[in-house]
């Protein structure tokens, strides 16, 4: 699903939106959450610094709420 508009965390570089998110069933018939980012190259040197920044305080922040986070093209994702 497309995230709303106003969905935004903070980080220490400034705010940061996401594209998406999916929400599955786990074999165990748990809930597996991914944000996925859909609107960067998915190669960080092809990408601004700052927006590096804002895309490594992202997974440091889901990745403590126990969410997965992608970036890139949906492809390269390995879901």
């Amino acid at each position: 699903m497309k995230l709303p508009d106003g969905f935004m965390i903070d980080t220490p570089v400034g705010p940061y939106s996401p594209a998406g998110a999916i929400a599955q069933s786990g074999d165990g018939g748990e809930r597996i959450y991914t944000v996925l980012d859909t609107g960067h190259a998915p190669d960080p040197a092809q990408r601004d610094p700052s927006e590096n920044a804002r895309i490594a305080a992202a997974r440091k922040h889901f990745a403590a709420i126990g969410v997965n986070y992608g970036v890139g093209v949906p492809g390269e994702w390995g879901l």
